[in-house]
């Protein structure tokens, strides 16, 4: 009857490390597939970093192109 409950007992730890790995795992999962404000924002600013740039090269093919900034 002692073995048992031993065994009992190492089943309980062993269930309890499984329990917190699947915790940290999913916390891992969650973070890596939903980015931070600053990720986004980093992002937006590179998307319309090239949008303006794509429309520059684009109204200056049309020559259309008014301000002649750093060109």
């Amino acid at each position: 009857m002692k073995s048992f409950f031993s065994d009992l007992g190492f089943f309980n730890y062993i269930l309890l490390v499984m329990i917190v790995l699947v915790c940290l795992i999913s916390v891992d999962i969650v973070t890596y597939t939903n980015p931070t404000i600053e990720e986004i924002q980093e992002q937006y600013i590179k998307d319309l970093d090239r949008a303006v740039e794509a429309k520059r090269i684009e109204l200056k093919r049309k020559g259309l192109l008014v301000y002649r900034g750093d060109d």
